[in-house]
């Protein structure tokens, strides 16, 4: 019996041994092909590339089941469209064939394709549809073909890889978000013919540099390029008709509104053009090397967070009075602005301090002497009263009155105009030591001095 047992374990095991020895003949995958559209097919080999075949639109998302571990795909000539969410979150996925058939790549198609290292977009393609390639936060490599017209919202949100883009002149409308937190991003050109500009687009992309607004666009979002650390510099076209700059800050055309200030500028002071009424909300938001900022007198309303996130507000420096200060309409949460701030600062010193120059003002027997204090932007005051001088003399005529007030000198019961030599050459005396140890020469009576 024992040796029965033995003989049977020894065949079982060759057994073992000679399958395992044997090449797979079977699929990786339960289910190796199936239906993505009603005349669209997919089929997946053992190296994980799923292609997809036949003609016409693909199903959305909810309608299909693909198997896990795609690697590749590969889109074949005959398919029109991505349907919505397709190939999300096929976290092998990384590397996509798509067939200049296809014209429409659906929202989330390949959202979450965290492996997805490069995309070519066909010529074919007229629109990325929102969150199309969100979170490919491996995608570095983008190609957009030059008939798209619309990249959606979020369309590569997150995306954090990608260092440089173009965007084709095909392109009239970039979505809101659609490269928020692209935090690799350096370089993007903008499309020739682009109109709009969606709010937050590029927000977050901390190593951008510069960019150029072309001259046809209409409408820049809000907060389109906050937060983004690096930027030295907004350029807009000077044929744009409704958007300008001037030291690389964004403004609308006439310069009423400050829209965006390029928070990776290294200047520690900037002084707020003359003439703008408005400043955008989030304008310097996560600013950190503005130490001194000028606010002129024209300013009167403020959006919301103007410096959120800043870790040192700069110290505000406004032209007009506090009453004017008070008089400003502050949007949300901008508490902050009135923490380090000064009044009726100088609106062209490059410190914003004023610097005077002086011009003295004699006094008379009938006016009183002052100094004038001037300023190069205009602030002028008058200070340093000197009160009346009394030393003009009678005229010489004889006839004993001023030669100022016309009042008659000789009414003095001091006789300090008296026509007495005598009594005149004391009082020239009194008058000149008066005069050396910086008294006013003022007689009782009110009457100027010898």
């Amino acid at each position: 019996m024992k040796k029965q047992f033995t003989k049977m374990m020894s065949v079982v095991l060759s057994l073992l041994m000679l399958c395992t020895a044997l090449p797979l003949t079977g699929s990786a995958y339960t289910q190796t092909s199936g239906r993505l559209g009603q005349n669209v097919f997919w089929a997946i080999d053992n190296e994980g590339t799923l292609t997809v075949s036949g003609t016409g639109d693909m199903y959305h998302s909810s309608s299909i089941d693909l198997p896990y571990g795609i690697k590749s795909i590969v889109i074949s000539d005959g398919v029109t469209s991505i349907g919505d969410g397709v190939f999300e979150d096929c976290e092998e996925l990384t590397s996509v064939i798509i067939s200049d058939t296809v014209k429409y790549i659906g929202s989330y198609a390949f959202a979450g394709c965290k492996k997805l290292e490069s995309i070519t977009i066909p010529n074919s393609v007229t629109s990325i549809e929102s969150w199309a390639f969100r979170y490919c936060t491996n995608l570095v490599n983008v190609t957009i073909g030059n008939n798209v017209k619309y990249i959606g919202d979020c369309a590569f949100w997150a995306c954090e890889n990608i260092d440089s883009i173009i965007i084709p002149n095909s392109v009239t409308e970039i979505g809101e978000s659609a490269f928020y937190y692209c935090k690799s991003l350096k370089s993007v050109t903008l499309s020739k013919t682009l109109i709009s500009i969606g709010q937050w687009a590029f927000q977050n992309c901390k190593r951008l540099t510069s960019i150029t607004i072309p001259d046809s666009v209409t409408s820049v979002g809000l907060g389109a390029f906050v937060d983004c650390n690096s930027l030295e510099e907004i350029i807009v076209s000077e044929n744009n008709t409704n958007y300008s700059a001037e030291d690389g800050v964004l403004f609308n055309k006439d310069k009423s509104v400050l829209i965006q200030y390029p928070i990776g500028n290294e200047r520690t002071v900037y002084a707020i053009p003359d003439g703008v009424t408005s400043i955008d909300n989030y304008a310097f938001s996560c600013c950190e090397n503005l130490e001194k900022i000028r606010i002129p007198i024209t300013v009167k309303t403020f959006g919301d967070m103007v410096f959120a996130d800043c870790t040192n507000i700069p110290d505000i420096y406004f032209v007009g009075s506090q009453e004017q200060w008070n008089g400003i309409d502050f949007g949300y949460s901008n508490e902050n602005l009135k923490e380090n701030f000064h009044f009726n600062c100088c609106s062209v010193n490059s410190d914003f301090n004023h610097s005077y120059t002086t011009i003295v003002t004699p006094s008379t027997c009938s006016e009183q002497g002052y100094t004038t204090y001037t300023c190069a932007c205009g602030d002028t005051y008058n200070d340093d009263y000197v009160g009346y001088d009394y030393t003009v003399h009678v005229n010489e005529d004889g006839d004993g009155l001023c030669d100022y007030c016309g009042e008659l000198a000789t009414d003095c019961s001091c006789n300090c105009h008296s026509t007495n030599s005598f009594i005149a050459f004391f009082w020239k005396i009194l008058n000149f030591l008066q005069r050396l140890f910086g008294t006013n020469p003022v007689c009782s009576c009110g009457m100027a001095h010898y």
